[in-house]
């Protein structure tokens, strides 16, 4: 038998051991997600039918924005590095 921790385990590991170095990031990336997700609620409700392209275009960023920056800090707490650099590859390439 082998005494290697559960993959539940050594996430909640490496996220103890990244705590300290990461902290700053992490927040900041919640803060903009938080700064996102109000800019997405302050839009007035309208019928979809009836929203301009680039609106529908504009919503639909956003939340792309906010998913991937939201998903890139939780795998970057869990020790993902590689996995979070691949978002925010992405999140780069849908953000400019």
């Amino acid at each position: 038998m082998n005494n290697l921790p559960s993959i539940e385990e050594g996430e909640k590991m490496v996220a103890e051991q990244l705590k300290d170095e990461l902290e700053f990031y992490i927040n900041s990336g919640r803060n903009c997600c938080n700064v996102i997700a109000k800019s997405i609620e302050a839009f007035p409700d309208i019928d979809l039918n009836s929203a301009t392209s680039s609106i529908k275009v504009v919503t639909t960023l956003q939340a792309k924005v906010l998913n991937d920056l939201r998903t890139a800090s939780i795998l970057s707490a869990t020790g993902y590095s590689s996995q979070a650099a691949t978002i925010i590859s992405s999140l780069y390439e849908s953000a400019f």
